[in-house]
């Protein structure tokens, strides 16, 4: 069955053309074509761009995301754990700030100090003088860290932690503001 119509449309003679009689294509014809295909064209490569542009911008938002979360759930589950905050060396209330908390090492019940602070534009922690470990990636930087106690005589003293990071370049930059509070429950 499929030989027999292979058969029949070898045979029918597809004619184009004007008055002539000639074969092909005409100019005009041509033309339009041409203006078909770089439409298409420009819709593929613009949308290829997007598509591109979309990833940079989301990997920024992906990146300040992460060193945020994991940076604010680290100050804020050390600052539950301390018993006290060392106002002599801490900066609070301005940035960059730096924070000092007197607590204890959870294994060895010996007390210790831990420090928040900005080091080369990463968020990082210190302990008892201890060599600095960043708790936010590479990709991101903090333009700002403002640490503000919060206490007064009938309230347990608390934290207040502003960040700003920027992660990006160009038209990939994204940058944005996290806010936490956290209560020192050693302290009572």
């Amino acid at each position: 069955m499929c030989g027999i119509l292979h058969e029949k449309l070898k045979q029918i003679k597809f004619r184009r053309g004007g008055l002539s009689g000639s074969f092909g294509f005409t100019l005009v014809e041509m033309v339009i074509y041409a203006a078909i295909l770089a439409v298409i064209s420009v819709l593929v490569v613009n949308t290829i761009l997007m598509m591109v542009r979309s990833i940079g911008f989301f990997r920024s938002v992906r990146d300040i995301n992460s060193s945020a979360e994991i940076s604010m759930e680290r100050m804020v589950r050390e600052v539950r754990l301390a018993a006290s905050i060392d106002v002599a060396d801490s900066v609070l209330g301005s940035s960059p700030g730096r924070l000092t908390l007197n607590t204890i090492d959870l294994v060895t019940e010996i007390p210790q100090k831990i420090t928040f602070l900005i080091d080369s534009g990463k968020i990082s922690l210190q302990y008892d003088g201890e060599a600095v470990r960043a708790l936010t990636s590479d990709a991101v930087t903090v333009s700002r860290l403002v640490f503000t106690e919060i206490a007064n005589s009938t309230s347990t003293p608390a934290v207040r932690v502003e960040m700003s990071f920027q992660a990006g370049g160009g038209a990939y930059q994204k940058s944005d503001n996290f806010y936490g509070t956290a209560v020192l429950r050693r302290s009572y």
